[in-house]
């Protein structure tokens, strides 16, 4: 690898830093949100991501161009470094973000040096990349293969490889990298432990979570990432009493997010959601109702945007419902089987779920009466119906979708149980010990 790419590759990664951290938007929010128990410099700079991300879904649907909404977004920035908000505010050059951009620079290396797409990522997903890095709309995407793909991801990818520099592909996909180390890094900040250990623990799920196929420009990651944030925001939600409504329009806000990154990640956030408006007994009803309808109203106004544009809303291709409706016991017994099978396979394979899982299972009894965890348990129920669901419909060859699939499928939602280990933690190992921060 040439120096010059090693330079280009640490200027990407602390110019994303930069660009999503302290932005004029979530200074003026800062009043509103100080008060929430907890709450970190991290926390502002997720708001920042979520912001942008919803931004730039509107000017990607609206064929808004690109470069004048990075202009106009780094105005904004510039806007920011005033003697009057370095005052107020001042970049956070911690240790923890010190480790933070270290990590995220080393893993862009591994990215930058191995240089492999998956199959989906040659076809699908780069071509969608290539769409918006070369300025083309979002109507243009009728041209492309598997046109009901959601393109979120592949516009944040487009995005950031043409700006700031536009030289490499892989430019891109570093975000990627960024949201992901942040994403565990800010979820650690919940623990009731140390700093030293709140690290550890967070380089652990690095290295039990990361492989380089994760950032091979499919969109799986992006799922696990924001169902990460959705986590602890979900976490602040049976927390505090106060600031319920910013908490819930944060939950939106991903939610939003993952509508438009992948079909699965809308009924993912939806089972989230549909946990909480049952069994958070903090939120009182207007917030619950205001939580659930505007959930609605988000998948409302992406169905709505894909008529107007005249785009496809799904790929009716991927299942045959007629075809498996007409089937015999053998058949039934057949992909019954193999999707137990392999769902066991793959969850056995995963660190976090053969961690969370039995602790959920011990957490029954011992947390029995705490709001979050039969919010889990709820979740739990709910995404394993529908996982099933999912594969049987499936049309043909159910053993190599399973196979080639369901690993990536599991994962994608598995930040979620993370909170398992949260809140068996603080709850029931901690009770009582102060939050260190």
């Amino acid at each position: 690898m040439y120096l010059q790419e090693i330079s280009l590759i640490l200027l990407q990664v602390i110019f994303i830093y930069l660009f999503f951290n302290n932005t004029i938007i979530s200074s003026k929010i800062l009043g509103k949100i100080e008060s929430i128990k907890n709450f970190t410099n991290i926390d502002f700079i997720i708001i920042n991501i979520i912001i942008f991300l919803n931004l730039l879904i509107l000017i990607s649907i609206f064929s808004i161009n690109s470069m004048y909404f990075f202009y106009l977004y780094v105005l904004l920035i510039l806007l920011t470094l005033s003697k009057d908000f370095i005052k107020k505010i001042k970049i956070n050059f911690s240790y923890k973000n010190i480790i933070i951009l270290f990590l995220v620079f080393i893993l862009s290396l591994d990215l930058a040096y191995t240089l492999e797409l998956g199959w989906d990522t040659q076809w699908f997903w780069y071509l969608k990349a290539l769409n918006f890095y070369q300025d083309q709309n979002f109507s243009n995407l009728k041209n492309l293969p598997i046109k009901a793909y959601p393109h979120l991801g592949p516009y944040i990818w487009g995005f950031f490889w043409k700006f700031p520099f536009g030289n490499f592909e892989y430019l891109g996909r570093i975000v990627y990298i960024f949201f992901y180390t942040l994403a565990i890094f800010s979820f650690s900040e919940i623990l009731k432990i140390n700093n030293h250990l709140k690290y550890i623990f967070s380089l652990i799920i690095i290295i039990a979570t990361y492989k380089y196929d994760l950032f091979n420009g499919d969109s799986d990651i992006l799922m696990f990432i924001f169902l990460l944030f959705a986590a602890k925001f979900t976490y602040y939600l049976y927390q505090s009493k106060k600031n319920q409504l910013l908490l819930i329009l944060v939950l939106l806000g991903i939610a939003n997010i993952l509508i438009w990154i992948k079909y699965e990640a809308a009924f993912f956030i939806l089972f989230l959601i549909s946990s909480i408006f049952v069994c958070n007994k903090i939120i009182n009803k207007k917030n619950k109702i205001v939580m659930i309808t505007s959930f609605f109203f988000l998948i409302l106004f992406k169905v709505s945007m894909l008529w107007v544009l005249d785009m496809p809303m799904i790929d009716d291709k991927s299942f045959g419902l007629q075809e498996t409706m007409y089937f015999n016991f053998d058949e039934f017994y057949y992909r019954i089987t193999n999707i137990l099978f392999f769902i066991f396979v793959f969850l056995v394979q995963s660190p976090i779920y053969l961690l969370t899982l039995p602790l959920m299972i011990i957490s029954i009894r011992l947390l029995k009466a705490n709001p979050l965890n039969i919010t889990i348990l709820l979740f739990t129920f709910i995404f394993f119906s529908f996982t099933i669901f999912a594969y049987f419909f499936k049309v043909d060859q159910i053993v190599f979708q399973l196979r080639f699939s369901m690993g990536e499928f599991l994962f994608s939602a598995s930040g979620i149980y993370l909170l398992v280990f949260a809140n068996f933690l603080n709850t029931y190992l901690l009770k009582g010990k102060k939050t260190y921060n």
